[in-house]
């Protein structure tokens, strides 16, 4: 029922809160009750709602959009698949943020600096000397590189 509300225009309200006056009247006292309660809650409640979110910093903004999302999927997913599907599908999905928050966080700052340690010594300034002939006078430079190409 909740996956609903996310299609119910404005405009529809009145006629929600007739449809539970009517359940009320047949006897299903709490669908009926629970329909009224939302039809006159959901105008009241929509401006504070609007006036808190815009007062939220962008980053938390971005973490209530990014559960809202989370449970409209929830909601289409058990629309489609049903309950208990739905539910894994989420805990799938929350064990992935999981897990990339952890690389973000914990990983990819070791990769990025050993990234950059290794773009650092492949220049000539950082490059090592040992073993390469560099450091000798160019005599032995040359005897070294004679013996290298004979073997």
């Amino acid at each position: 029922m909740g996956f609903i509300w996310w299609f119910i225009p404005d405009q529809a309200l009145p006629l929600v809160f007739i449809a539970g006056c009517l359940l009320l009247m047949l006897g299903w006292r709490g669908t009926g009750a629970s329909l009224m309660a939302s039809a006159l809650l959901l105008p009241v409640l929509s401006p504070f709602v609007e006036a808190f979110m815009a007062a939220m910093p962008p980053w938390i903004a971005l973490a209530i959009l990014v559960v809202v999302a989370l449970s409209f999927m929830r909601g289409l997913a058990a629309l489609l698949l049903g309950e208990v599907a739905a539910g894994h599908m989420i805990g799938a999905l929350a064990a992935d943020v999981v897990r990339w928050t952890f690389l973000a966080l914990f990983v990819m700052p070791f990769r990025l600096a050993f990234g950059a340690l290794r773009a650092a010594s492949s220049t000539p300034a950082f490059r090592p000397r040992f073993g390469s002939g560099e450091d000798l006078e160019p005599r032995e430079r040359n005897s070294l590189r004679r013996r290298r190409q004979g073997e």
